[in-house]
This record gives structure tokens, sequence and C-alpha cells, in this order.
């Protein structure tokens, strides 16, 4: 694996950890991307949680 994946691997879950969150609207208040290429949402509001 590169080392851009071996970081990716390693730096996103601990920033999840670190900063646990949760998504801040409804799921049906997300527009999602019109793309055939990218699936995905134009934004994703979210709110840190409070440990």
């Amino acid at each position: 694996m590169p080392l851009a994946g071996l970081e990716a691997a390693i730096a996103v879950p601990a920033v999840f950890e670190r900063f646990p969150m949760t998504v801040a609207t409804s799921p049906d208040a997300l527009g999602h991307l019109d793309s055939s290429i990218f699936n995905g949402y134009r934004t994703l509001p979210v709110s840190l949680n409070e440990d």
C-alpha cells in the first residue's frame, strides 16, 4: 500500500475516535450530488459530541 493510503488508514479512524460526531440534520434534509461520477452529499453538517 502506498504511503498516502497507510496514512489515511491510520489517521482517518484516529480523527473519528478523537472527535466523535453525529449528523446534525435529518437524513431527508441532505441534498445528494447531481453527478454520474461522484456519489455523496453536497454538504454533511455534523456536530461534535462532548465526552
